[in-house]
């Protein structure tokens, strides 16, 4: 489990190098402030950062960068 800051540097810079298209940082109400990406394959939680799986209970205000 990496923190948040680090997890959106390492976003950041996967968008950079084109590995992914986006990310969005996503308010959950379980686990606060989360980032999922959205690669070639689809819309997916952030592999790094992984406790953002709970959809359902979920308050979701995507922010995409």
């Amino acid at each position: 489990m990496v923190s948040f800051d680090v997890a959106k540097k390492m976003a950041e810079d996967a968008v950079k190098a084109g590995e992914i298209i986006r990310y969005a940082v996503r308010t959950s109400e379980k686990f606060g402030l989360c980032i999922e990406v959205e690669s070639d394959s689809g819309w997916n939680p952030d592999p790094w950062w992984q406790e953002i799986n709970d959809h359902e209970s979920s308050t979701e205000s995507h922010h995409w960068h």
